[in-house]
């Protein structure tokens, strides 16, 4: 629990630096969601107290803020990985339905995020953070199986996009590291479950059909 309650400070800390030295015209309800899951956090004494979508929300909530600069957008999506991986760490009790919401609200922000463009370098690695982030999604398996198909679907499309993306600021580098990523994907949703009457089963089943579809039109039209 310790080292979870750390990582959270810690994140905190990064993020409310990079706000006073880069940026300071996001609402101070940013910094106030921040502040109070601080406040909270010192106060929390049970390992059920960090419920993570509570803990993600104020982070998540400036991934989703199109007001942001690129170095904010970023370090706010280190801190969802960062965060991720001390739940990961922590304890087994955080897979399957205790992290289900909080990793479809990862998959919805980092997949929907906008920024203002700061500069290519900076905004490559947004894009960068994205795919990292998304890969630490599927890194919670037990967790990822449980997720609506709907998510799993803008997963495969965010990862797709990128690593087929023939747009002169996404260098070879990221396009394969989302190659990898969406690989990675496939070899999870393709996995048969140890339940076949499983709710997972049936979002699986649903995702599958979905990719097939999605493969053989892009063959099709090749």
């Amino acid at each position: 629990m310790e080292v979870l309650r750390s990582a959270i400070l810690s994140e905190i800390q990064a993020l409310v630096h990079v706000f006073r030295q880069d940026y300071v015209k996001l609402k101070s309800t940013q910094l106030q969601g921040l502040a109070s899951l601080r406040v909270h956090v010192y106060q929390w004494t049970d390992l059920a107290d960090f419920e993570s979508q509570t803990v993600l929300r104020p982070f998540l909530d400036i991934v989703r803020n199109e007001n942001t600069t690129g170095p904010l957008t970023r370090t706010a999506m280190e801190s969802v990985c960062t965060i991720l991986q001390a739940y990961e760490s922590s304890t087994t009790s955080t897979s399957g339905l205790s992290m289900q919401y909080a990793l479809s609200d990862v998959v919805d922000a980092v997949t929907q995020c906008r920024f203002q463009e700061t500069d290519p370098e900076s905004d490559q690695y947004v894009l960068l953070m994205v795919v990292r982030v998304l890969d630490m999604v599927m890194q919670c398996r037990d967790a990822t199986r449980q997720l609506h198909a709907g998510t799993m679907w803008h997963v495969v499309e965010s990862l797709y996009g990128i690593s087929r993306s023939y747009e002169t600021q996404i260098p070879s580098v990221l396009r394969s590291l989302a190659t990898e990523s969406l690989h990675r994907l496939m070899r999870i949703v393709f996995t048969p479950t140890s339940s076949p009457s499983s709710p997972a089963t049936s979002t699986a089943a649903s995702l599958d059909t979905r990719i097939l579809a999605f493969l053989v039109q892009k063959v099709w039209y090749c």
